[in-house]
């Protein structure tokens, strides 16, 4: 028996490894799924791999066939139009050549065994069905593809030249080999070193490979590796004790050394592989902590059984509702009732999740204090596998400061409303105060107009009194018009208007207008021209925008008013185009306030600035709308919109 004790570690042998992760080059995916096949190379080239995809069996074969495509793995769907085996009868016909041997994963729709047993025969190093998760596909191809340092074996027996042997089989197949024949420092070597696989003889002086066993087991952290015993005894009892120890086999001595080799290799695969799983679980629990504080932090939550009573409220719901976990624990929400909503809206949310389904709405709760608070709520139930609802968690968001928020507009809506109201009933009165007097003064201007005894001085300050007087009329009646659209007291009868008969009607208001300027007017409606509106409206508005026109012209410049179908089906577009000065762009949406002149008030251009708003007004009361495009330099196009049609056209 040998009487050294220092662990012996030998050098790596420079085995058959897999490419790694950056050198693995091309992943091809084949599927006829153009959507599917877009998601997987998304997915993939965000995971870093470079992809290629083939959306047919035949260019992929000639791909492969010509030697001028090389992946280093294959996502292959079964399903093509050739068959519903096609992908796999391709893989198994490429494989018989041997410069094509790459994993290949298999992703169908179909999850039949007869598919699955062509897969297999195919050469699949994978299965999986249709709809695809994309993570756990990935995970499979770094699996297959990742380099990994060799797998790490701990061979623990006190007979030293057969532990050689051993080592050396093994290190030959590209492992990397720790000895130990003290099994007293099984521990710090074991801990130093981190085996995949431990290979430990069964009996050894002063303790036994079974003790030994119990004990790695019962070590924090490691009881998830194999461990297989090595003996020379091929008795029954003493497999059994060693399987029912937790060993995960049992090999006799002497051991053929490829089946030695082979049992380690599969044992050390599988144990990788649970170390993947194992860390992919704790980082997967660990974002999954990380959440649930991030949720915490900001949201109230709380979950209850089948039946509505708190098994659980987080601080957030704590602080919000003034109570205590252990007062909230045991009770059901109805504790928080503030009686702002009715038994129906109650019944409506009960009813919902227990259901299955997803409750949202907002609630006003009750704290411990008695003051109210609101919340934004989300109620999700969670089942168990009979498909039983086992549980509701409930994340609820505090709007309070938003309800307060909300309501104070309300108000200062309401507010406003009524100031509107107020003024609109004061613009009305003191219109019909003033229109009396005003009408006194122009009747003694028409009387005095006739009189040929006035000198010119006297003629002169007549006709300002009259053109003054005009134009507070003018006011006056706008802010009539004005106050009665407010106040929601003019009344309007909708009609089909032939848009000739229309015309005749505007047409010797608007050339007197024109005249006095040297405009020159145009207006084009078109025959057969139908608009829904009421007749007396559209005038007004039609004249306010020609008026308008006018006005801010140049000298001799030009107002066209023309129809012509909207872009909506269906709908006219009435537009005026003026060859003023144009409106920039930061100015045009002043058009929207009342008494807005944009300057002209600084001029000697008569207006009051509410024509606009009067126009806005009365079009949207006929369902139409209006709009203005405008170029400085250039001139203003405004344009009025209304259901309507032109006999024997149709709209664009």
């Amino acid at each position: 028996m040998s009487q050294q004790h220092a662990p012996q570690k030998l050098v790596k042998s420079p085995a058959m490894l897999r490419p790694s992760i950056a050198e693995s080059g091309l992943i091809c995916v084949v599927d006829d799924d153009v959507d599917q096949a877009a998601l997987l190379r998304m997915n993939l080239l965000r995971a870093g791999f470079t992809v290629t995809v083939f959306e047919d069996l035949n260019a992929f074969r000639k791909q492969v066939e010509s030697g001028q495509l090389r992946p280093v793995a294959v996502i292959m769907d079964m399903m093509f139009p050739e068959g519903s085996l096609a992908g796999a009868q391709l893989i198994q016909e490429l494989q018989l050549d041997e410069t094509f041997q790459v994993p290949v994963i298999f992703t169908t729709a179909r999850n039949d065994i007869q598919a699955r047993l062509t897969a297999l025969r195919a050469g699949a190093h994978a299965y999986l069905t249709k709809p695809l998760d994309i993570n756990h596909l990935v995970f499979r191809l770094y699996e297959l593809l990742e380099s990994h340092d060799p797998w790490r074996i701990l061979l623990v027996d006190d007979e030293k030249i057969l532990m050689n042997i051993h080592a050396r089989l093994l290190q030959g197949a590209g492992m990397q080999i720790q000895m130990l024949d003290d099994p007293m420092r099984l521990l710090e070597v074991y801990k130093s070193f981190q085996p995949d696989v431990v290979l430990m003889d069964l009996h050894m002086p002063g303790v036994s490979g079974l003790e030994l066993t119990r004990l790695l087991r019962e070590y924090q952290g490691l009881e998830q590796r194999p461990i297989l015993f090595v003996s020379g005894e091929d008795d029954p009892t003493s497999r059994l004790a060693a399987l029912e120890t937790g060993a995960d086999d049992f090999l006799i001595k002497p051991v053929n050394g490829q089946q030695l080799v082979s049992t380690i290799a599969a044992r050390a695969r599988r144990s990788r592989l649970d170390q993947q799983i194992q860390q992919r679980m704790i980082s997967s629990l660990a974002d999954l902590l990380r959440h649930r504080q991030a949720l915490d932090h900001h949201a109230i939550v709380s979950v209850t059984d089948s039946h509505g009573k708190i098994t659980y409220a987080n601080e957030q719901f704590c602080r919000v509702s003034g109570y205590k976990q252990s007062e909230l624990i045991g009770q059901s929400h109805r504790l928080l009732k503030s009686g702002h909503h009715s038994p129906e809206f109650y019944q409506n949310l009960w009813t919902t999740i227990s259901a299955g389904l997803i409750w949202q709405g907002e609630v006003c709760n009750r704290r411990q204090d008695g003051s109210f608070y609101w919340v934004r709520s989300t109620i999700t139930p969670f089942f168990d596998d009979a498909g039983n609802i086992r549980q509701h968690i409930s994340i609820r968001t505090d709007i309070s400061a938003l309800k307060e928020t909300q309501t104070a507009l309300m108000q200062a809506r309401d507010e406003a409303e009524r100031a509107n109201k107020a003024k609109s009933r004061f613009l009305s009165s003191m219109s019909h105060e003033l229109r009396t007097p005003l009408n006194a003064i122009l009747g003694f201007t028409q009387m005095l107009d006739g009189d040929q005894n006035l000198t010119d001085d006297q003629q002169d300050s007549l006709n300002e009194i009259n053109k003054a007087g005009q134009h507070l009329l003018e006011l006056i009646n706008e802010l009539l018009d004005l106050a009665k659209i407010e106040s929601g007291h003019i009344n309007l009868t909708l009609e089909d208007l032939w848009l000739a008969e229309l015309e005749e009607e505007c047409c010797p208001l608007m050339q007197p207008l024109a005249a006095q300027k040297s405009i020159k007017l145009q207006v084009n409606f078109p025959e057969g021209a139908q608009a829904r509106a009421d007749r007396m409206r559209l005038k007004q508005a039609l004249l306010n925008l020609v008026s308008n026109a006018i006005k801010y012209n140049r000298e001799q410049g030009e107002v066209e008013v023309f129809v012509t179908p909207a872009e909506e089906p269906g709908w006219l577009r009435f537009s005026v185009r003026d060859t003023g000065q144009g409106i920039p762009a930061e100015k045009l949406v002043d058009l929207a306030k009342p008494f807005a002149r944009l300057g002209a008030e600084d001029t000697d251009i008569e207006g009051t600035g509410i024509g606009l708003t009067i126009t806005r007004q009365l079009v949207r009361m006929m369902g139409g709308r209006t709009g203005v495009e405008s170029q400085v330099g250039v001139g203003s196009i405004f344009w009025i919109e209304l259901p309507g049609r032109i006999a024997g056209e149709t709209n664009p």
